[in-house]
């Protein structure tokens, strides 16, 4: 059996703190929450691979990322070739491609009757484009995609912060005010620590939910606030 997420916590909880300069009628307020112990399983992440937008989808899209050089004969086939050197006579486009990758495995040696012989180091080509397009994506068959889209999800987040400036007894007296005060606030400003990449730790909706459905970003608001009394 492999776990595919776990969508409760094992901690979760906040602190809240203020400092006030009591001298100068300013208040700092800030709330930060955390969460600790929950998994998820990012479809998000694996779309990303697939359509290239991520690190991990570097490895052996190029030369400088371990790419392997290859061009296409008539038959199809992918041949290994040199990055430095032109394509040969037989390719079909004239073009060497950069983006080739051999993964580790085997291969079936067949002979004439159609028997397996025995078998040998896999050295297929594929290219980078075609593996992160398929390979990448979890189609139920492969239990390796499906952990590899597995992720902690763990983060502590600054929810909120506020200034607030009151204004002193000797200005109030000349303006006729029993109080005046001016915050400026935010609220989900950031991530202080996350382990989820790419991605709101949030995104996910429901109680225990492990998994992600696609996204909509991530938002935050910012406003100020006037309160006086007469």
């Amino acid at each position: 059996m492999v776990s595919l997420g776990y969508g409760y916590p094992d901690l979760i909880g906040g602190v809240s703190s203020s400092l006030k300069f009591a001298k100068i009628g300013l208040e700092v307020t800030c709330l930060l929450d955390y969460q600790f112990g929950a998994q998820l399983f990012a479809w998000t992440n694996k779309g990303l691979d697939a359509n290239g937008l991520t690190k991990n989808s570097l490895n052996g899209r190029d030369e400088a990322h371990g790419g392997i050089a290859y061009y296409i004969n008539d038959q199809g086939t992918k041949v290994r070739w040199e990055h430095d050197q032109a394509a040969p006579s037989e390719s079909t486009d004239g073009y060497v491609y950069h983006d080739g990758m051999i993964f580790d495995g085997v291969l079936e040696e067949i002979d004439a009757n159609g028997e397996v012989t025995g078998y040998r180091e896999n050295d297929v080509i594929t290219s980078a484009r075609d593996y992160y397009s398929t390979f990448t994506m979890w189609s139920g068959a492969s239990i390796k995609n499906a952990v590899d889209a597995k992720f902690k999800n763990d983060y502590i987040k600054l929810r909120e912060l506020a200034i607030t400036y009151r204004l002193p007894k000797s200005i109030l007296n000349k303006i006729f005010l029993r109080s005046c005060s001016v915050t400026l606030f935010g609220r989900d400003i950031g991530y202080l620590y996350k382990s989820l990449p790419n991605m709101d730790a949030e995104a996910y909706s429901g109680a225990g939910s492990f998994t992600d459905g696609g996204l909509l970003p991530a938002t935050q608001s910012f406003g100020f606030q006037v309160n006086l009394g007469l």
